[in-house]
C-alpha cells in the first residue's frame, strides 16, 4: 500500500520552508481539484518544489493550472487536453464520468490573467501524444486526465518518462476512502507503490519524488 503522509509533514520531506501560498477565488466547479484543502496542498507542493517546467495532463477548465502558475513564478507550464470542438461521444469507451468532463468544459479560467503568457495549451489524446521534447526535463508533472485503466497507466508511464532528476509527479483522485468512481487510479498507484509513492492524508492527492 501507499505510504501515508500528513499535510503538515510536507516541508520536512522537502527540507525547506513553504512560505505563503497564493490561491485564486476558488469555485470548485471550475476544476479547482476537489476541495480547498487540495488546492492548498497543490499550492504548497509547487512552493516546495520550485519548478522551472510543469507538465499537466488534463486541463479541464484550467483551475489547477492557474494554482500551479500562481505558486511557481519561474515555471514554464504545458497543459494537455482534448480539443474543445468536434469531440465524438466516447461513453462506451471511457464511461459516463470521464465523458462528463469532456462535455462540460465552459471557460479556461487563466486565459484572461497575466499568468497565461507562461502557459502553453496543448491539444491531443495523451495516449498518442509525443513527449520526446519533454523527456527527463519536467520538474513537476500533474496527472489528472482520463481515469480509465488504459489512460491512467499510459499517463503514469509518460509522467515517469518526463520527470526530471529531483522532480515530482502528482496524481489526483487517489482516494482510499471512496474510490468507486476512479478505482483505476487507486488500483494502479497501489500496484506501483513500491516505487515510493505517498498519499497525503485527507486528500485525493498522491505524489512521487525522483532522486537527484
Amino acid at each position: 500500500m501507499i505510504n501515508e503522509i500528513c499535510y503538515d509533514e510536507l516541508k520536512n520531506m522537502f527540507n525547506r520552508e513553504i512560505g505563503d501560498i497564493n490561491l485564486p477565488e476558488i469555485k470548485l466547479e471550475n476544476g479547482y481539484l476537489g476541495s480547498r484543502l487540495e488546492c492548498e496542498v497543490m499550492a504548497k507542493l509547487c512552493k516546495l518544489q520550485k519548478p522551472k517546467k510543469i507538465f499537466e495532463i488534463g486541463t479541464f477548465e484550467g483551475g489547477t493550472t492557474l494554482i500551479m502558475a500562481m505558486n511557481s513564478p519561474e515555471a514554464e507550464i504545458y497543459t494537455l487536453d482534448l480539443p474543445w470542438i468536434n469531440q465524438p461521444d466516447r461513453k462506451e469507451e471511457i464511461g459516463n464520468s470521464n465523458q462528463f468532463y469532456i462535455d462540460n468544459r465552459k471557460k479556461i479560467v487563466f486565459e484572461d490573467t497575466h499568468y497565461a503568457k507562461r502557459i502553453t495549451r496543448l491539444f491531443g489524446d495523451s495516449s498518442d501524444f509525443p513527449i520526446r521534447g519533454h523527456a527527463h526535463s519536467i520538474d513537476f508533472v500533474f496527472v489528472d486526465g482520463c481515469h480509465t485503466e488504459h489512460y491512467i497507466k499510459n499517463d503514469t508511464d509518460k509522467a515517469f518518462e518526463m520527470v526530471s532528476s529531483g522532480g515530482i509527479i502528482v496524481w489526483h483522485d487517489y482516494d482510499p476512502t471512496e474510490h468507486s468512481c476512479w478505482d483505476c487510479v487507486f488500483n494502479h498507484l497501489n500496484e506501483i507503490s513500491s516505487l515510493g509513492i505517498h498519499h497525503i492524508t485527507g486528500t485525493a492527492i498522491a505524489f512521487y519524488r525522483k532522486d537527484k
